[in-house]
């Protein structure tokens, strides 16, 4: 019978930017299951499993949704998700899906499954991250191998935070943060997390770069420090002058890296890639391949060799086969109680806030909420031009609830990734 073990004082320690938790502890945990399986056989579960082959860990199996492409991966077969047979009672299920989305419904279907489940990005953390305080961050470890979900990592939102130079008053430190610079893309993903197809035509818009850039120095210049950074759309490169806000950006000094996530299908022009030089920027292609035409393939190809000579930071994503189907915008009549519940169980702590046209959003619904036009929750915004904005950060992160919450299904129903199509999410009764 496997060993016992604390796996909830190891996921703390895990995040300690000082230091990392024995190896040895956690490996003999491991290995004290018949069987180990790995959950994803992707860039990061590779790396998972190399490790575990390396300090003599058997793996029983990969699984993965590609199992047909894969087949196997350092000599061990890739399977089915949830295929194999397996006692649940004897079998470690160690998940290495790092997308922040997809993952907490992942975990809790294994768990639901009847096996431990030890989450990779801890054991990546806790043994793995060559990373502490005293060392810094190297964007090039973080970024380019995809080894880790640097983006949303609460370890280097740690480091970051020990290594900033403190504000006045009590510390604001946040993991991760997204400032959207437009709504508008050239793809129509039905399951569009960022909502795109239910804007109104006259509101699928670039945001003025001066307001962008005004909201990155106010935001920023108002907290202690911020691990990872999303610059998004919609399609982040639609946006004539990226790089003057990726310049913005740079000014800052109280971030650890930042992601400017694109799907590679709105011709890069090298001038404007030369704003890309700082080593903590990322340009990060989403691998929509599979639903790109002749001409999007061609500039998709061209963009990923520019960023490619020039030597900057990026990321080449892996196709996925299935995404997390985006919450309701409908009022579901929660009560107070409901919505807090719904706050306190979030799966983006501490929060997802995000950053759009001079306002402060709790996560992506609550931006699409507003920006849409659907409701007018003055609770659940903050003025970034307010002069008191971080007195007024702190009391917005610590709300019991956001209105936004009673509109919120969670993230569990799985979808086809990259769908093309319109689906009304303004319509509780409409089903994909």
């Amino acid at each position: 019978m496997p060993q016992s073990f604390d796996l909830t004082a190891f996921y703390a320690q895990a995040l300690d930017p000082e230091s990392h938790s024995d190896p040895i502890e956690i490996l003999d945990y491991i290995n004290s299951f018949a069987h180990v399986i790995i959950y994803g056989a992707a860039n990061f579960g590779s790396e998972i499993g190399a490790y575990l082959l390396k300090h003599g860990v058997g793996i029983t199996a990969y699984w993965d949704e590609r199992h047909r492409e894969i087949i196997e991966l350092h000599g061990t077969v890739v399977m089915k998700p949830f295929s194999g047979g397996w006692t649940p009672e004897n079998t470690l299920v160690i998940l290495c899906i790092n997308n922040n989305v997809l993952k907490a419904p992942l975990y809790q279907r294994v768990v639901d499954a009847g096996f431990t489940c030890l989450k990779g990005e801890y054991l990546y953390m806790g043994s793995m991250c060559p990373f502490t305080t005293e060392t810094g961050v190297k964007a090039s470890k973080c970024i380019d191998p995809l080894s880790c979900r640097f983006i949303c990592c609460e370890r280097l939102g740690n480091i970051v935070a020990e290594r900033a130079e403190p504000k006045p008053g009590p510390r604001i430190d946040l993991t991760y943060v997204c400032v959207i610079v437009n709504s508008l893309c050239t793809l129509d993903c039905k399951g569009c997390v960022q909502y795109i197809n239910n804007y109104p035509k006259d509101r699928q818009v670039n945001i003025p770069t001066e307001r962008v850039c005004k909201d990155i120095k106010t935001w920023l210049g108002a907290v202690d420090s911020i691990g990872g950074v999303s610059v998004m759309g919609g399609e982040t490169f639609a946006h004539p002058e990226i790089h003057k806000i990726a310049e913005a950006l740079s000014m800052c000094d109280n971030f650890g890296l930042a992601s400017f996530p694109t799907n590679g299908t709105v011709p890069f022009s090298p001038w404007k890639l030369e704003s890309f030089r700082d080593p903590r920027l990322s340009i990060n292609f989403g691998n929509y391949r599979r639903v790109l035409d002749s001409k999007q393939l061609d500039t998709f190809d061209t963009n990923v060799e520019i960023v490619k000579s020039m030597g900057l930071s990026y990321t080449l994503g892996n196709p996925m086969q299935k995404w997390i189907k985006p919450s309701t915008l409908c009022d579901l009549g929660k009560s107070v109680g409901g919505m807090m519940h719904a706050k306190g169980a979030c799966p983006m702590p501490p929060r997802n806030l995000q950053a759009r046209g001079g306002r402060i959003f709790p996560c992506d619904l609550g931006v699409a909420l507003h920006s849409i036009g659907t409701v007018d929750y003055p609770m659940d915004y903050l003025d970034i031009d307010a002069p008191d904005l971080r007195e007024q950060l702190r009391r917005f992160i610590d709300q019991p609830y956001y209105w936004t919450c009673g509109r919120c299904d969670g993230y569990h129903e799985m979808c086809e990734a990259m769908e093309q199509g319109y689906h009304d999410f303004t319509n509780l009764g409409s089903n994909y």
